[in-house]
């Protein structure tokens, strides 16, 4: 899976970029995140301003991402949904679970506030 990685202080910026994304690349993604948080990182924002299509697989490993996360302590936001894949997310009634967000000032945001 292509992907780009913006460490900061408080949060790592992941940047999938990709058009699709489905089970072909689900699973490097959820290696990721283990990855990531086994390196201590807290807060994820998550990027999706290139994918265009995503399939049941790539939910599933949004929701662990989510889990893994949130679970530890941290904040998990998306940033940058193409409409397609937010069509998906309000079919599969997942747009009121996740922390989604049109930029990613305002995840941060909303991470500032989750910290606090």
């Amino acid at each position: 899976m292509k992907h780009t990685l913006t460490k900061n202080e408080r949060y790592t910026l992941f940047t999938i970029n990709e058009k699709n994304f489905t089970s072909a690349t689900a699973s490097d993604l959820k290696t990721e995140f283990v990855l990531l948080s086994t390196e201590g990182v807290k807060n994820i924002i998550l990027d999706l301003s290139m994918v265009e299509f995503m399939d049941s697989s790539g939910l599933g490993a949004i929701l662990t991402g989510r889990r893994l996360f949130e679970d530890h302590g941290g904040s998990f936001t998306i940033v940058n949904v193409h409409e397609a894949v937010y069509l998906l997310l309000k079919i599969s009634k997942l747009e009121n679970i996740l922390n989604l967000f049109r930029t990613e000032s305002e995840a941060l945001d909303f991470i500032t506030m989750e910290e606090l």
